[in-house]
């Protein structure tokens, strides 16, 4: 390779990140304030904090179709002691819809204690109007549009079995990611949890792990170089009634977070954060709240489940549907192949 055409491609490459930090970033809904104003948390004893995350694993993969097993779990805490849980596993079925992505949904089983529910209050949970899960993704097409698709279904479900834990429980209550949807129905299953955060005086927001918001182009350079455990708020979305905020809850931390906060709720943002940063000392990720990543662990779909569930599920098909899917299947395997020999060479 020749040495000069490699580092002018480096310099090159410079040259295009200054003007990619200096162009104006791309309209995201969300005002960012010009500078924040950092609060330091104080850690407390008594504090209640409901989380909610879920996971989905494909069992069966086509160039038109995915078949995945969704996991959805969610508890409440008050400190370190867990006081109910919930959770629901269903198929879903993901297919390609005349340029569109559409899904149909199938419980399996539900787990409750607490909350004042029982396993026929969650079924409904997970009964998803096909034409309300239609999206279209512009930007991807053929399979990477279908996988993406394939999460819809269950973080509708993340969203609606909060709103179902919101109409009995109290405190605080955080969702896996931000406030925001690509569906009718998971928008509608977040307006709803946001009414009763604003009925019932509770709080609600999203936590998110990764967030385009964190792009040292879009916010003040404060944020990336502050030390220490802070929280502040950056900015406020422009249709969905909510705080933006960063936080660095362990100076260890490998990023700060982005929190989405409703405005419609109790409005105690400085109890809020004192909560979770005192539910955020888990050893195992410093800074991130060991309830979320109990709701991580407990609704993982593992490979060894899935492949399980894959062999009984196919078991159940006739012999020539089961071959047809698998011959479907080799298609995808064949492209994969090519890609991995193309790495090689």
């Amino acid at each position: 390779m020749d040495e000069k055409a490699f580092g002018d491609a480096v310099l090159g490459f410079q040259e295009e990140l200054k003007k990619a930090y200096s162009s104006p970033p791309p309209s995201s809904g969300v005002k960012i304030y010009p500078e924040p104003f950092f609060m330091h948390p104080t850690s407390v004893r008594d504090y209640q904090v409901t989380f909610c995350d879920g996971g989905n694993y494909p069992l069966i993969v086509t160039h038109f179709y995915a078949l995945e097993v969704n996991r959805v779990f969610l508890s409440t805490w008050r400190g370190a002691k867990r006081l109910a849980y919930a959770s629901i596993d269903f198929f879903s079925m993901t297919r390609q819809a005349g340029g569109y992505v559409s899904s149909v949904v199938w419980p399996l089983s539900f787990t409750v204690k607490g909350y004042g529910l029982g396993a026929g209050d969650l079924e409904p949970i997970v009964r998803m109007d096909e034409e309300n899960t239609l999206v279209r993704y512009r930007e991807l097409g053929g399979l990477e549009a279908l996988l993406k698709a394939a999460q819809i279904p269950r973080r509708i479900g993340e969203r609606r079995l909060m709103a179902a834990a919101m109409a009995a429980g109290s405190g605080f209550f955080v969702f896996d990611g931000l406030l925001q949807a690509e569906v009718p129905q998971e928008s509608s299953a977040i307006q709803k949890a946001v009414s009763l955060s604003e009925e019932r005086g509770l709080m609600v927001a999203g936590f998110a792990k990764t967030a385009g918001l964190l792009d040292p182009g879009t916010l003040p350079k404060s944020i990336f170089t502050r030390t220490g455990e802070w929280y502040a708020r950056i900015g406020e979305t422009e249709t969905r009634d909510s705080y933006i905020y960063a936080v660095r809850f362990h100076r260890s931390s490998l990023t700060p977070y982005v929190v989405e906060v409703s405005k419609r709720g109790a409005g105690d943002y400085d109890s809020f954060f004192r909560a979770l940063f005192s539910d955020s000392l888990d050893p195992h990720l410093p800074g991130y709240p060991h309830g979320l990543l109990d709701a991580d662990r407990h609704a993982r779909v593992r490979r060894h489940e899935a492949e399980r569930l894959r062999a009984r599920f196919i078991s159940k098909l006739p012999v020539e549907q089961a071959q047809e899917i698998l011959r479907q299947e080799r298609a995808i395997t064949t492209h994969e192949a090519l890609n991995l020999i193309s790495s090689w060479r």
